[in-house]
């Protein structure tokens, strides 16, 4: 094993850039919109130059297109005043009660009519149901995810990083500033949510599919595939991919939260993986989402033209399937979520990288293979 591959490397290479994050983003703080669009532009080309397919690359405002572009504008000119209720998981509920109906809501559990805390010390565990989520209003990657076994035994699923939790157990204040919105201090409030049958993937709240990755920091990057040594980090873009197809059909699942994790360990229960982590377990996605069913795979495209490529991938959307394709032949094997076509391309989401057009990354001679999923 290599330095690499070590505890300690790892601990020390997320110290050195959350320390580079945390200098950025005072910087950010001083900044006018003016010196802060160009700060954008210049660390965007910066990593586009990293890699020679992206070089020359640069952030369009005036004009965006991409995610990214959207939500670079969105930092700098979107100044709407709801956004500091609708980004708190709590506060949010309220807005949608009065909005659309308190029925969308996923029910609360309260213990004696309290229905959060502050702080984790206040909350008597021994009232909690089997079943339940554990999550925090305030950010992201806070979702535990718990369950008492029969022998008594308590399971738990950590969504995030651990770490995330520590400034709201002490139940201080937590400040978060948004580049160019009003400041907002949101008292960090710890929610207990009921373990409902199942999730409907519309609404998953581990993180859009759109910007689901395989690789860290995703908080399932160092879970295994089977009982083999590969992590859906190193050798997941596969299923990462099934994963985003499933959330973007907004199929119900039988896990009371849907992210790439929680599938693989789901996967993991039936066999899905063979001692090299390859994906042998097509027949168990329907025992996890019982309407998303495997329609065709291995379905050669290898020797088609560009355009070819194009009109057979959009007949298959036209159809209602939704198209994974592999898009190294060559040069090894990954697979990527397809989203649509253009008059000149395939548009994706790739978990293993920021790009979203397929042939801005990967050579059109290199996209040989689809394989097709469909609700029914």
């Amino acid at each position: 094993m290599g330095i690499k591959d070590t505890k300690l490397w790892n601990f020390l290479r997320k110290k050195k850039y959350a320390r580079i994050k945390r200098q950025h983003y005072l910087s950010a703080q001083k900044m006018d919109k003016t010196d802060y669009e160009q700060y954008l532009q210049s660390r965007y080309i910066e990593f586009m130059n990293r890699k020679e397919y992206t070089k020359g690359k640069t952030l369009s405002f005036d004009n965006p297109q991409t995610f990214t572009e959207k939500s670079q504008w969105i930092k700098l000119y979107d100044q709407d005043p709801r956004k500091p209720q609708l980004a708190d998981k709590y506060r949010v509920r309220d807005f949608i009660k009065k909005t659309i109906g308190e029925e969308y809501l996923i029910p609360i559990i309260s213990i004696d009519g309290v229905d959060h805390f502050e702080n984790a010390n206040d909350i008597d565990f021994e009232k909690l149901p089997n079943k339940f989520v554990l999550k925090c209003n305030h950010g992201s990657h806070m979702n535990i995810i718990v369950e008492v076994k029969s022998d008594g035994s308590v399971w738990g699923y950590d969504c995030g990083d651990a770490s995330n939790w520590a400034r709201s157990n002490n139940g201080a204040p937590i400040q978060i500033s948004t580049s160019f919105v009003q400041n907002d201090s949101r008292p960090g409030k710890i929610i207990r949510v009921s373990n409902v049958s199942g999730s409907d993937c519309k609404t998953a709240e581990s993180g859009e599919w759109m910007t689901w990755r395989q690789y860290a920091p995703a908080p399932w990057a160092n879970i295994r595939l089977g009982n083999s040594s590969a992590t859906i980090g190193g050798y997941g873009c596969f299923v990462t991919s099934i994963a985003i197809q499933i959330a973007r059909s907004g199929a119900p699942t039988n896990l009371s939260e849907f992210n790439p994790g929680t599938f693989v360990q789901e996967l993991n229960k039936y066999g899905s993986f063979d001692g090299n982590g390859n994906f042998q377990g097509t027949h168990n996605i329907p025992k996890i989402v019982p309407s998303f069913q495997t329609a065709a795979t291995a379905i050669n495209i290898y020797g088609m033209s560009k355009s070819e490529k194009i009109s057979t991938i959009q007949k298959y959307i036209d159809q209602g399937y939704y198209v994974l394709l592999r898009v190294k032949y060559n040069t090894g094997q990954h697979w990527v979520a397809v989203t649509g076509t253009t008059a000149d391309g395939i548009q994706m989401v790739d978990p293993g990288s920021d790009a979203t057009m397929v042939w801005d990354k990967y050579p059109v001679s290199e996209s040989s293979t689809i394989n097709l999923y469909k609700i029914g």
